[in-house]
């Protein structure tokens, strides 16, 4: 298994917030709304991560599914260790205003 597989985690736990929230048939609950910003902040935290192995080990790719050629690879360079932080970053500032909004 590829330590480049590392970015992979940064949406994967984005989703699962996701589905959490989509998954509440009523208004969410504080403690939920935490879970949530937890997991946000979780994939911010993997895309710090990515850039840092980026800094110690330089730019590579991983496979996660390959066929015939065809498949779905994460290649961690400088410009997708950018985009990945970004990303996360601002999808933990939506996060966090939502649940400050819902709050109020």
């Amino acid at each position: 298994m590829s330590i480049f597989l590392l970015p992979f985690a940064a949406p994967a736990l984005t989703l699962a917030g996701a589905l959490l929230g989509f998954l509440t048939p009523h208004r969410p609950s504080r403690m939920l709304l935490i879970v949530i910003e937890a997991l946000a902040l979780s994939a911010l935290a993997v895309a710090l991560g990515s850039a840092a192995l980026l800094i110690g080990s330089g730019p590579g790719t991983a496979t996660l599914i390959e066929s015939s050629g065809i498949g779905l690879s994460a290649r961690l360079d400088i410009v997708s260790a950018a985009m990945l932080m970004l990303v996360a970053f601002i999808g933990w500032v939506v996060v966090r205003y939502c649940r400050l909004e819902t709050q109020a």
